[in-house]
């Protein structure tokens, strides 16, 4: 390992390419992986002799989290999740793949696929209307609809209002920039769209992480529990992104009884006299 010789690895992230750093170790023989968990990883004892326990079919989930987990820490998470989807891609066949990360949902032909109830309405709209430049807080009629299909029969008491934005990039910039001190941290799952710290950075605001499911797979309400409270402590706006539903790039959906226990932690953080929470989420 580190030397030039063909099928060898360089921990230098410059000097082996993400994939094939991924590949090396996902490659290795059985009998390394624990050994190479507890040396080069910062997975707990008690997990690694979960993952390497068995000598089945398993020990390919074992070294694909150990192939993930070693290209974070070289080359950084974005290179790690491309590379296991690249990987995975190469396992099933890309013609059965369907890339859902791109914000566009593309046909087999790479065709943009869209309503045709969306459609329809569309062509109803006058062109000299549809071709209007609308305000940069967005018209009132388009605000308000916003707001009623957001809240619908279940609009709380107190005061609401909206803001138009460039998509939903533009919502997040906004409100980074304007909701947090320069040196808050903004607080989103581990399964994020690389965009989210590419904002933070521009806008002076740090970023970081819960990890999103724990070793059952299941959501992992309490380390985001563990974090807001963490934040709470550090800074005055607890900030919190819950890209949900339909994660990118997981695709999950938070369960209702997931959020009945983020909201309660979130309303606990609100009333205790010392912080402000901002919560940005999508809504269907």
């Amino acid at each position: 390992m580190g030397k030039t010789a063909k099928g060898a690895v360089w921990l230098d992230p410059n000097k082996t390419a993400p994939y094939d750093f991924f590949q090396y170790w996902r490659n290795i023989d059985d009998k390394d992986v624990e050994k190479v968990f507890r040396f080069l990883t910062f997975l707990s004892l008690e997990e690694i002799e979960e993952l390497t326990r068995y000598n089945d079919e398993r020990m390919n989930k074992a070294k694909e989290r150990l192939a993930y987990e070693l290209t974070a820490l070289v080359h950084g998470k974005d290179e790690a999740d491309s590379a296991m989807a690249k990987a995975r891609a190469a396992e099933v066949g890309k013609e059965n793949i369907i890339n859902a990360t791109t914000g566009a949902f593309l046909d087999a032909n790479g065709q943009l696929i869209t309503m045709k109830t969306v459609e329809e309405v569309v062509k109803t709209i006058p062109f000299r209307d549809s071709a209007e430049y609308a305000p940069i807080e967005g018209t009132k009629g388009f605000v308000n609809a916003a707001i009623d299909g957001a809240f619908r029969e279940y609009r709380p008491n107190g005061f609401i209002d909206g803001v138009a934005t460039p998509g939903g990039t533009g919502g997040l910039h906004h409100s980074i920039y304007n909701y947090l001190e320069p040196g808050d941290t903004v607080l989103t799952m581990d399964r994020y769209w690389a965009a989210y710290k590419s904002i933070c950075r521009e806008c002076g605001r740090g970023f970081d992480t819960f990890v999103s499911f724990d070793e059952n797979n299941k959501f992992n309400v309490q380390g985001c529990i563990d974090k807001l409270r963490e934040y709470a402590e550090k800074q005055t706006n607890v900030f919190l992104v819950m890209n949900t539903p339909a994660n990118n790039p997981t695709g999950y959906n938070v369960k209702r009884d997931e959020w009945e226990a983020i909201m309660a932690e979130l309303t606990a953080i609100a009333n205790n006299g010392k912080n402000n929470v901002v919560l940005l989420t999508g809504i269907l």
